[in-house]
């Protein structure tokens, strides 16, 4: 088989619902053999009830249910039941565009990657608020899952920053064979936002030596629900997101004060002096974003949370958090 389409899913059926839509009606040429493969990470709702009928009249979609709840538990559960070569991972709020997997396919049979992120673009729900739009795209992209570099198809090399995120992941299957799974200390379970797994996953491809490419071509929309457009939620994703990391490589050298980084301590700081300027100058939420994002990579430090390890190898870059 070709392609395996991969939605890990946990009681958001409605949502689901949508997702499902766009999938069954994807245009697939004959000669191209996939399949979608719905992972229902221990749903108490109607998910199974919804997959059944998309899969009866769209017999390339299929169910499993995977009792072990969190995020990695369920991809794992996806990848050893998947089926093709290559494996493309969308979340559960996604619209795929109709040419999804054929352009994924096709993306990979004429690039030059190991692991590659598809075009990921924002449908928004409800009129964004004003102060959405005063925020810089730095700060949406993680919480609203946004990936969009323009159309064209690129390839960076193993220590490159466009990296893929995790609302369309095109893996292949030999990747994983040389990397292994998510790891499953990582990743949301029920509705803890804490994440991690796909930037781990990145982490240590790029730790191999392996080329990350992004896939223009291959677009969908994440839908950004009205619960995500308000400030609690950003301010909870930023300061989550910062407490666990990503298991980073820090440089060689580097030194600690309390078991915090003294580069930490400093973009704490920084931070800090920014927020009090901002209550003069202005921009208070995006400095209060900033703030929270650093005092989470503190917290997570400080309580072990964050496991970063420090290169044996000398370093050529600068460490971030």
């Amino acid at each position: 088989m070709n392609v395996s389409v991969i939605v890990c899913t946990y009681n958001r059926c409605k949502v689901l619902e949508r997702t499902l839509k766009t999938v069954a009606e994807q245009d697939v040429p004959a000669a191209l053999s996939w399949e979608a493969l719905v992972v229902d990470n221990r749903s108490t709702d109607d998910t199974a009830e919804v997959v059944r009928r998309f899969a009866e009249p769209h017999p390339v979609i299929r169910y499993v249910r995977e009792e072990t709840q969190g995020l990695s538990h369920a991809r794992n559960r996806g990848i050893r039941e998947a089926e093709a070569e290559l494996l493309c991972f969308v979340d559960d709020d996604v619209l795929l565009r109709p040419d999804y997997v054929a352009s994924a396919y096709r993306a990979w049979q004429t690039g030059s990657w190991d692991i590659a992120g598809g075009r990921v673009l924002a449908q928004y729900e409800v009129v964004r608020p004003a102060w959405v739009d005063r925020l810089p795209a730095r700060m949406l992209n993680g919480p609203f899952g946004l990936h969009d570099h323009g159309e064209a198809d690129q390839v960076t090399d193993p220590g490159g920053e466009l990296v893929p995120v995790g609302a369309s992941m095109l893996i292949p299957r030999a990747t994983i064979e040389k990397l292994g799974e998510f790891n499953p200390e990582l990743g949301r379970s029920g509705r803890n936002l804490r994440g991690g797994e796909d930037v781990d996953f990145y982490r240590r491809a790029q730790r191999a030596g392996m080329r990350m490419g992004y896939c223009g071509s291959c677009t969908l929309r994440h839908l950004v629900l009205a619960d995500r457009l308000r400030r609690r939620y950003l301010l909870r994703w930023k300061y989550v997101s910062s407490v666990v990391g990503s298991n980073e490589v820090l440089p060689a050298g580097t030194r600690y004060w309390l078991r915090v980084p003294w580069f930490q301590w400093r973009r704490f700081a920084e931070s800090a002096l920014a927020l009090v300027g901002a209550l003069v100058c202005g921009r208070r939420f995006l400095r209060l974003l900033e703030f929270v994002s650093e005092l989470g990579a503190v917290i997570g430090y400080l309580t072990g949370r964050r496991t970063d390890t420090v290169d044996s190898t000398e370093h050529t870059g600068t460490p971030t958090s």
